[in-house]
């Protein structure tokens, strides 16, 4: 599955600001409500879950990302 601008843009508001509200991420991608009511289904708990892989996945890719770079 290839990532969207809006699936990277949501990592780095994530990242950056840690455990957000989904209505902060709504307005820092400029998602239309139906955006943000899809985002509000989620508690704290699925958030944190989110949040967790999505450390793991950015991670993981610098590590490839870093790996790649000495190989070339």
């Amino acid at each position: 599955m290839a990532s969207t601008r809006t699936d990277l843009r949501c990592l780095d508001v994530v990242l950056a600001d840690g455990p957000v509200p989904a209505g902060q991420v709504s307005l820092a991608l400029k998602l239309s409500p139906a955006g943000a009511q899809a985002l509000q289904e989620y508690g704290p708990d699925g958030l944190a879950v989110i949040l967790d892989f999505l450390r793991t996945a950015r991670r993981v890719q610098e590590e490839q990302a870093a790996r790649l770079r000495v190989l070339s």
